[in-house]
């Protein structure tokens, strides 16, 4: 299996856009640091947006956890496996989050 490729690879990737992993959460509505943490841990929402602004599969980048098809492949970890039993995923906005979006950045 390939190895993929490597988390500062990826942020290179993106700096060469113009563009940061925190560009890329906002970008995807998702929390501050989901993109950051879709390097280390499954983020479908974050992984398709990375792949689409630096040109390369889903397979590509992610190996382990894409078959050929961009597919999650079966069995394949996820983030829910990964972390603590209540924490709130990354890959959604948290209320905070949404007040500081409906305000403009004020609360």
């Amino acid at each position: 299996m390939s190895q993929g490729m490597h988390l500062q690879d990826i942020k290179a990737a993106l700096y060469k856009k113009g563009l940061t992993l925190k560009d890329i959460s906002k970008k995807a509505g998702l929390t501050e640091t989901a993109a950051s943490k879709s390097l280390r841990f499954p983020c479908p929402n974050a992984h398709r947006i990375i792949a689409k602004v630096i040109g390369k599969s889903l397979h590509e980048i992610w190996p382990q956890w894409y078959d050929l098809n961009n597919r999650r492949i079966p069995g394949t970890p996820s983030r829910k496996q990964n972390t603590m039993k209540n924490a709130k995923s990354h890959c959604q906005k948290s209320n905070s989050d949404l007040a500081v979006s409906k305000t403009g950045g004020k609360l």
